[in-house]
């Protein structure tokens, strides 16, 4: 087969074909490659290059190109010195040609690139691609370069030093009790995800973040948890709770290792909320750990590899959804920012500049897969688990402990303190997460009453002997003035009970125990301790008053025979 020369003269490129001695112009101009590389990712390799175009009088350079795009390149968007002879498409074909020549002629180094953010790897050592910012070991300097379409951008804080910068992130840790050090471990258990899911071991729950509506829970998770875009609605790792497995999983491709927000404000609150949530996150969580997910995930989408946070406004009511995370529950005010807004005051992107710092000292740390292997052990495999009342919390609870533990020794890596205060610290580190699970373990002892069938016996049994509700003798059968409910003995000796119906719930409420009418009917008449109207209604009318009647007598002596 003959093999075309392309030779340069001053008013452009001409070609000629072994054994005839004709030129034929194709281009006015010359073509010539520089910069060329080949890029290795996951899904291969290939090959990047500048190309310069010359003519006598004109110069222009198409930058970081590829062969795949010389052949969209559109023509009528450069100079008219730059111009492809009839007939266009062979000579476009021509054009193609003499690059590829130039290419094989030359010994291309192998740069890589990084597939998504987080962690990747060159030859079994790893390096993080933060945003738009590569975190490299020193081998790996000059050999890995960026990605040519970067979806998050992060601007760094250059004001302060390192240690100036750690120091600052105490007071972050300790802006807001019981909320601000748990959200920001999760993000070291963000950072880790593709690592410990490497070593086949990662923490199966969740954190949970609880209260009412407005309470501030979603600009906290928000503001604590967010690495990336904190300049544009926060919204880079914020998925809607009504979301589908498939769009969650797509969506969160950009976000590897990080945490990635489950947010509740899209949907309905109340049990369907909680089980809509928990539904999302463990199909997403089951995928990550054995390759199973109750989703459907299609050819181009890939399993969950980060850490979640779910905001709430409903308190969870089945120990099954407790039991998989930890809940974080916000009191009945608003959370107090004043001190994580002093923090943040005058401190742009001084978090992203933490969370870069933090995350250099973990890839440079050669030794973390070792210390992870064995921390993430002894989390997933407890001494005693058989003993403990939560196992599984116990577990999650361990890992924060490892996040903690990595925390602390950046910190002493920076010496930031004398070998005593650093000591405090860590001992206040683990006492709060300790005191978390403590608190863990009476929330899920309660769901566990809440699921006794006869609960509600039981606090009705107690709110009557406690006095908590002003209960008065009638003989009227009706409501006095001024009471919560009214007692009085049937001609047989049966002693019953009338309850103001609205009081009775919204005390029931405040136990904990979301009463219904039909939970009451559900789990009181059958034992006989509920007496209903004449139309099987749960209330009755008592004297104008709507109330609920129970059998004091039945119910002492249901509860005597447990």
């Amino acid at each position: 087969m003959a093999t075309s020369e392309y030779i340069r003269k001053s008013d452009g490129t001409y070609k000629t074909v072994a054994g005839k001695k004709e030129l034929q112009k194709l281009f006015t101009f010359w073509p010539q490659v520089s910069n060329a590389r080949i890029e290795r990712t996951d899904e291969g390799d290939q090959v990047h290059f500048d190309l310069q175009l010359s003519t006598s009088t004109a110069k222009t350079v198409l930058s970081n190109q590829t062969e795949r795009g010389l052949r969209k390149l559109a023509w009528d968007t450069l100079p008219p010195a730059f111009r492809l002879c009839p007939p266009i498409r062979m000579h476009h074909e021509c054009f193609l040609e003499l690059v590829q020549q130039q290419l094989s002629s030359l010994e291309l180094p192998v740069t890589y690139t990084p597939s998504k953010n987080g962690w990747n790897q060159v030859n079994d050592t790893y390096y993080f691609l933060f945003g738009d910012r590569l975190i490299l070991p020193p081998e790996l300097e000059g050999q890995v370069s960026l990605p040519q379409e970067i979806a998050l951008r992060v601007s760094l804080a250059q004001e302060l030093t390192e240690q100036q910068i750690a120091g600052w992130f105490t007071h972050v840790l300790c802006s807001v009790p019981h909320l601000s050090l748990p959200l920001c471990l999760s993000n070291i258990l963000g950072l880790l995800s593709s690592r410990l899911q490497a070593l086949g071991r990662i923490p199966e729950g969740w954190l949970w973040v609880v209260g009412r509506s407005s309470a501030g829970k979603t600009s906290l998770v928000q503001t604590l948890c967010c690495l990336y875009n904190r300049d544009s609605g926060l919204k880079s790792c914020t998925i809607p709770a009504s979301s589908t497995v498939a769009y969650a999983s797509n969506r969160i491709q950009q976000l590897q290792d990080t945490v990635c927000i489950i947010d509740d404000k899209a949907i309905t609150e109340g049990t369907t909320l909680s089980g809509r949530q928990t539904a999302l996150i463990d199909s997403l969580i089951r995928s990550s750990t054995n390759h199973a997910t109750r989703g459907v995930f299609g050819r181009a989408e890939k399993p969950a590899c980060c850490y979640f946070v779910g905001t709430a406004e409903a308190g969870f009511q089945a120990e099954s959804v407790a039991n998989r995370g930890i809940v974080l529950k916000i009191g009945a005010d608003r959370i107090d920012f004043s001190a994580l807004n002093d923090c943040l005051d005058d401190s742009h992107h001084r978090l992203e500049a933490f969370w870069f710092n933090f995350t250099r000292w973990l890839v440079m740390n050669q030794d973390l897969d070792t210390w992870l292997q064995t921390r993430t052990q002894q989390a997933t495999h407890l001494e005693g688990s058989h003993q403990l009342e939560s196992p599984r919390v116990a577990s999650h609870i361990a890992f924060f402990h490892m996040a903690g533990d990595l925390l602390l020794d950046y910190f002493d890596s920076l010496k930031l303190w004398e070998e005593e205060i650093a000591a405090k610290w860590r001992s206040t580190v683990h006492e709060q997460l300790n005191q978390l699970y403590n608190r863990q373990l009476v929330l899920l002892s309660r769901l566990r009453e809440q699921n006794d069938p006869n609960v509600f016996a039981r606090t009705i049994a107690d709110l009557v002997r406690s006095g908590t509700l002003r209960i008065v003798p009638s003989i009227h059968l009706a409501f006095p003035s001024h009471c919560d409910a009214f007692k009085y003995t049937s001609g047989r000796g049966e002693v019953f009970v009338c309850f103001h119906s609205n009081i009775l719930m919204r005390t029931l409420e405040e136990r904990g125990l979301h009463a219904t009418y039909a939970k009451l009917r559900q789990t009181l008449l059958p034992p006989g301790i509920l007496i209903p109207d004449c139309d099987g209604k749960v209330t009755r009318n008592i004297g104008g008053t709507r109330g609920v009647q129970i059998s004091w007598t039945r119910l002492v002596d249901v509860l005597s025979h447990q």
